[in-house]
């Protein structure tokens, strides 16, 4: 099967660069603005550009106990919260965010998801994370085609996760992938909250967040596992940019582009590039 036609489109689409927010105000309270989406500060210098609205995601139910099931199908060497701890961390990894003055209610008025974080001790060694995600995407694969029947999940880089991968912004993410070393976590994900943004832009603005939100590395595999059907369900969904990892080149990155014909994991070096059909997201912890 040939790569998707959205990917296919995102290599040669037109980029449209909505200056304006390159230039706002100093920000004053809450980072999102009231769609969820995060505004980027005065001075931002990365490419960001506008949402365009053909390409979102909805606010569905949330349910704690599916996303949990399917992880634990296709990933059962692996441990997960008890269903009762999963929703009880969740509930206070929300009140702790609905307090803090940089994140408030704007933060969940677009989709946010309860994500069940498998103890995976093996990323202990940094050098076994190439072999992990390879293990997690294998993973996505038979929980995204056992979701859709007559649809494939195509790993176009397989080769690339064999090398060193390289974690980005010091010791933010490397503290989080210590955090699934040692046990099981929960966390919500805001898929789409950097929707626009340019995949150095997302690196970029993680700096303005407090220590407890991270930028999306393997946890886009894991919510592909847990929602497929919400995340990967056809050509009204974003593509999911993975900004927090690189492959061998520090000047690559990964993402999901999915259609109505499947999924594509792509390896890419266009980080520079902000397209509106595409997202980072974030991780509340």
């Amino acid at each position: 099967m040939p790569i998707s036609s959205r990917f296919l489109a995102r290599k040669e689409e037109k980029m449209y660069f909505d200056k304006s927010y390159l230039g706002i105000p100093e920000i004053s309270g809450s980072l999102f603005d009231n769609k969820g989406l995060v505004v980027p500060p005065a001075g931002f210098q990365s490419e960001v550009t506008g949402e365009h609205n053909d390409f979102s995601l909805c606010q569905f139910e949330i349910n704690a106990w599916e996303p949990l099931k399917r992880i634990q199908e296709v990933l059962p060497a692996y441990n997960v919260l008890s269903l009762m701890e999963f929703q009880d961390r969740c509930g206070h990894i929300k009140e702790k965010a609905l307090k803090h003055p940089l994140i408030g209610h704007s933060a969940f008025r677009r989709c946010h998801l309860l994500l069940p974080i498998p103890h995976i001790p093996e990323l202990a060694d940094s050098k076994q994370l190439g072999r992990i995600i390879i293990t997690l995407l294998n993973a996505a694969k038979r929980a995204y085609e056992n979701e859709f029947s007559s649809r494939k999940f195509l790993n176009h880089h397989a080769s690339a996760l064999n090398g060193e991968m390289h974690v980005n912004f010091g010791m933010r993410y490397k503290k989080l992938l210590t955090q699934i070393a040692q046990a099981p976590q929960a966390g919500i994900l805001l898929p789409n909250s950097l929707q626009g943004y340019s995949i150095q832009a997302d690196r970029a603005i993680i700096s303005f967040f407090p220590d407890f939100i991270f930028l999306v590395g393997i946890e886009h595999i894991l919510a592909i596992i847990a929602f497929p059907d919400k995340l990967a369900c056809g050509e009204d969904t974003p593509g999911l940019d993975m900004a927090a990892l690189s492959g061998e080149s520090v000047d690559s990155s990964f993402f999901f582009w999915a259609d109505g014909y499947g999924i594509d994991f792509v390896c890419t070096q266009k980080l520079k590039e902000a397209s509106s059909v595409c997202s980072g997201g974030l991780l509340i912890l």
